[in-house]
């Protein structure tokens, strides 16, 4: 069975993720999982830093696919690749999550409230310059974005604004 994750947004939302979903996951006969990232902690405060996949030492891509291959083990989904949702803060996840793992995607879906929300600040350098949030390893080794992986092509993606 497929399996779809539903990443949450700021609100933090996740069972109203995973109900918004149920009707969908019985249509097209799969799973949907919607995980409930930590906010933080004493050490990285900020109830945001799931959206940039790092928080110090913890990886939240890292984290994600940890509970995708627990699910995998308890329950018969296919959990070697998987569908991932986000809207709003979500999206930012699951489109930072489509760079850096496209390999694990089988389709990604990102979507956003139909007002322009702006950077988040940790990721808006001086003078409006945009840097980047996550440096880990990308494909081939190289840094994050670089390498042989073009994420277009690995699975299918649909994003969208609006009402």
């Amino acid at each position: 069975m497929p399996l779809l994750v539903v990443v949450h947004d700021t609100r933090r939302n996740a069972r109203e993720c995973a109900a918004a979903f149920a009707g969908f996951a019985e249509r097209h006969h799969c799973a949907v999982a919607a995980p409930l990232f930590p906010a933080a902690d004493a050490r990285h405060p900020g109830r945001d830093n799931y959206k940039l996949l790092a928080a110090g030492p913890v990886r939240f891509d890292l984290a994600l696919l940890g509970i995708v291959a627990e699910i995998g083990r308890r329950y018969p989904v296919e959990a070697g690749r998987f569908a991932l949702h986000g809207f709003s803060g979500g999206a930012q996840f699951a489109h930072r999550f489509f760079y850096l793992h496209p390999g694990r995607l089988i389709a990604v879906s990102v979507a956003g409230p139909d007002h322009p929300a702006g950077f988040h600040p940790a990721v808006v350098g001086g003078r409006g310059r945009l840097r980047r949030a996550v440096r880990p390893a990308g494909p081939g080794g190289g840094p994050a974005g670089r390498g042989r992986a073009d994420p277009g092509r690995r699975g299918r993606h649909r994003s969208g604004a609006g009402g």
